[in-house]
């Protein structure tokens, strides 16, 4: 029902209790990312729309009561949202009502499963995307606008993988494309790491197991991650 409560929610204060304990508590965790693309309709609680600003209230309440050693990071917006929704200003203003951060995710993806996809400059051709990229390069006009006291801060690209196969159907990583999508992700990330202002510092495939995404039954693409 939504991956943060609403405000009106009779579980909010524990939902906040809940998030603080589990972060003093995990063991063997690096940190921590609160939220996922909460302006995506499909995780919105029981339906109703989560504003930047509550998400940054919320956040701001669980980074007010944890250590400065456990590190805590900003949700990805989904970068492809478009209709009635422009994700860059969503981005922005959470980004400007949050009191601090220990490091910023995004969730680049490509559309398809070509691998030619990884680099391509084509964008939306719709508002109110016309500013953003189709594909992989999706994740870089969000971080050009990144307020400058965050732009110290590292990068994760926490969600990678195309989105669907060539049938432009199916949804999951293609098989006898996935070897050879990584490989061009890893050489993409790369190449733009050498002149980036914020470089991507770590790059999580999505994902192991539990959806049309699992990876662990596909070992070709595990061996090009590895």
């Amino acid at each position: 029902q939504g991956n943060i409560p609403s405000d009106n929610d009779p579980n909010y204060e524990t939902f906040i209790t809940a998030c603080v304990d589990t972060m003093l508590n995990s063991k063997g965790v690096w940190g921590y990312i609160f939220g996922n693309e909460t302006n995506n309709p499909n995780e919105f609680p029981q339906g109703e729309p989560i504003t930047p600003e509550q998400y940054a209230t919320l956040y701001n309440r669980i980074w007010n009561q944890v250590p400065v050693n456990i590190p805590m990071g900003v949700q990805a917006v989904d970068p492809y949202f478009g209709p009635d929704s422009d994700n860059r200003e969503y981005w922005m203003r959470i980004l400007n009502n949050i009191q601090g951060a220990d490091f910023l995710t995004v969730h680049p993806k490509t559309q398809d499963s070509n691998p030619d996809n990884v680099d391509s400059p084509a964008k939306f051709t719709d508002e109110p995307l016309l500013w953003q990229y189709l594909h992989l390069r999706s994740y870089q006009p969000l971080l050009d606008v990144v307020p400058e006291r965050f732009r110290h801060l590292p990068v994760f690209a926490t969600e990678v993988n195309p989105q669907r196969h060539n049938d432009n159907v199916t949804l999951g990583w293609q098989e006898d494309q996935g070897a050879e999508w990584v490989n061009r992700a890893v050489s993409h990330f790369k190449t733009y790491n050498e002149t980036a202002v914020m470089p991507i510092h770590g790059v999580i495939f999505y994902r192991y197991s539990a959806d049309d995404w699992r990876l662990h039954d596909k070992p070709t693409i595990l061996d090009a991650i590895k």
